[in-house]
């Protein structure tokens, strides 16, 4: 079990951006989501620190 002192949130950095993008596609591939139409495909799925600093962006 993981505990709470041990989680750490903090703003997406530049140097996250591959990782994320890495296993966002490969939790959409493992329920084959891997489809046109979905966010597989998104262009702002390798870009997520930039996508997230403009205003009303939240994750």
């Amino acid at each position: 079990m993981l505990k709470q002192e041990n989680v750490k949130i903090r703003k997406i950095r530049p140097q996250d951006d591959l990782t994320l993008a890495k296993i966002i596609r490969n939790s959409l591939k493992s329920v084959h989501l891997d489809q046109p139409g979905t966010a597989y495909f998104d262009e702002n799925l390798d870009h997520l620190s930039q996508y997230y600093q403009k205003e009303n962006r939240w994750y």
